[in-house]
């Protein structure tokens, strides 16, 4: 969660095709703060990986 600068930052491993997250919207998120999200995919390279495996 950003606004001017990173207000909320959570690291967590998940697992599925839809991972969820939750947090608490806090007063001084609003208004206007955005979310980033980045997902790292871990194990082999996908073109190491048979179809239709993952």
């Amino acid at each position: 969660m950003i606004k001017d600068k990173p207000l909320y930052q959570q690291i967590t491993k998940v697992q599925g095709g839809a991972p969820q997250i939750q947090f608490q919207v806090t007063p001084e998120m609003l208004p206007n703060a955005a979310i980033e999200a980045v997902l790292v995919r871990q194990g082999k390279p996908i073109n190491q990986v048979e179809a239709g495996s993952l």
